[in-house]
């Protein structure tokens, strides 16, 4: 079977979306702060949005790999108790995870707004790709001013 190139790329934004909003579910209730809780809404929406435009193609959408999420959370946690056990003086902290994995997401979201599909993405699911990538550019300024 035939993937339409765009379900496929929709997919892999709209997953990169549910990946960063895991990390960032992950430690909300312990860090109870109410700019995190707007960026993880922000990413539930772009999620939920790309994934009606992927409907919208006849498909259904992609959940991402809890095994990889297990993964990912595992390795911030080491990274996290290794900044914490040496003062900061090694490892990457909590914000610094978190502002590299919306860079990360950035670069998956402009990826597929750059590819030429021989059917052009519609221009809801453009202006979706688009918002998501001006709220995590806004993201990662935030958490790189901390």
């Amino acid at each position: 079977m035939i993937i339409d190139p765009r379900v496929a790329a929709l997919n892999e934004a709209a997953v990169a979306c549910q990946e960063l909003a895991a990390h960032y579910e992950e430690d909300l209730p312990e860090a109870g702060n109410q700019a995190l809780q707007q960026r993880l809404d922000e990413l539930n929406n772009s999620q939920r949005l790309l994934d009606a435009e992927v409907n919208r193609l006849g498909e259904l959408p992609k959940a991402a790999d809890p095994d990889k999420e297990s993964l990912d959370q595992l390795l911030d946690d080491g990274k996290a108790a290794l900044a914490d056990f040496t003062g900061g003086a090694l490892g990457q902290s909590y914000t610094e995870s978190l502002a590299e994995r919306e860079q990360q997401l950035q670069q998956v979201l402009r990826e597929v707004l750059s590819q030429a599909f021989d059917t052009p993405l519609s221009c809801e699911a453009s202006d979706v790709l688009e918002a998501a990538v001006v709220e995590s550019e806004r993201a990662q300024r935030r958490l790189s001013a901390n």
